[in-house]
């Protein structure tokens, strides 16, 4: 029995030290992720191989480092759509004010949990991150690199009409959403600039 009871104990150290990140995320896109079908065919061969992930971690744990309120950005590009597969390359962005063992564990448990995401040739930086939320718009900025204010569908249309959603988003979500991209933008690889369209998708990580 003791020998059963250090077991457990081992086993419940090790599940604590390994507890699963969870948070609120939104990414944006360079092509409309809920539109009318002429609108998506005019896009999906020329649009769509940039995109802004955002991610605001609020619990979890990574080999035994406490994640919660470390925010970060991944700036993710590719030669063709990013829905067809092709080769990625990303900037992963730590926020500057989490300890240098937090940004560490914070970008290798990205990278581990979203490989398919990011790609292969991921860069770690460290900046400023801000990740805020008000009256259902969410502001993102990662300073140098990415910035996009989105604001959620006061009507969950992206529920209502699921057959004018022609995306996933780049990531597994909880209570996905579509959101309407007020600007989003990017300072890296190739510089861009979208706005004014259903480019986003928020929910839970």
């Amino acid at each position: 029995m003791k020998h059963a009871a250090i077991s457990l104990f081992v086993l419940s150290a090790a599940a604590a030290g390994a507890q699963e990140i969870q948070g609120r995320y939104v990414e944006a896109r360079t092509a409309s992720v809920m539109a009318g079908a002429c609108h998506y065919n005019g896009e999906v061969a020329t649009r769509g191989r940039d995109a802004v992930m955002a991610f605001r971690i609020e619990a979890g744990r990574s080999e035994g480092v406490d994640l919660a309120g470390v925010n970060a950005v991944a700036v993710v590009t590719s030669a063709d759509n990013l829905v067809n597969g092709a080769e990625r390359r990303a900037i992963l962005v730590i926020d500057s004010s989490a300890t240098d063992t937090q940004a560490e564990a914070a970008a290798a448990r990205l990278q581990a949990r979203y490989a398919t995401a990011l790609g292969t040739n991921v860069e770690i930086k460290r900046a400023a991150v801000r990740f805020v939320e008000h009256d259902g718009v969410m502001d993102v900025e990662a300073e140098g690199y990415a910035k996009l204010t989105v604001k959620a569908l006061a009507d969950r249309a992206c529920c209502k009409m699921p057959e004018l959603v022609w995306y996933e988003p780049l990531v597994p979500l909880t209570d996905r959403q579509v959101g309407y991209t007020r600007r989003a933008e990017s300072k890296a690889f190739t510089p861009w600039m979208d706005a004014g369209e259903n480019t986003a998708f928020h929910g839970r990580f």
